[in-house]
């Protein structure tokens, strides 16, 4: 990031120039304002450039760091991989094809 520029001007920026925005979920990811932040700017790019429909990709590390009861409302419509899946090689593959 640019030194002396706001941290939120490069988040924005940084996910505005990706295309996809991985999220790796667990129960403090849910309680720091940066990541929430971080969840906010990527959903909202995604809705605003409809190039980037899809391209929100949250990933679950472990059921027990982040039950799904406890996902943010904004991703419990967003299909999350989850890392203890059998096919969780094969879906990331697909994902980013």
């Amino acid at each position: 990031f640019p030194a002396g520029a706001s941290p939120f001007k490069n988040i924005a920026d940084a996910i505005e120039r990706s295309t996809y925005t991985v999220l790796v979920l667990t129960e403090n990811f849910t309680k720091d304002r940066w990541c929430e932040k971080k969840l906010q700017t990527s959903l909202m790019d995604a809705i605003e450039d409809s190039e980037k429909y899809n391209s929100v990709i949250p990933i679950i590390p472990h059921p027990d760091l982040m039950p799904r009861k406890k996902l943010p409302s904004e991703l419990k419509t967003v299909s999350a991989l989850d890392m203890t899946n059998d096919y969780f090689d094969d879906k990331i593959k697909k994902t980013f094809k």
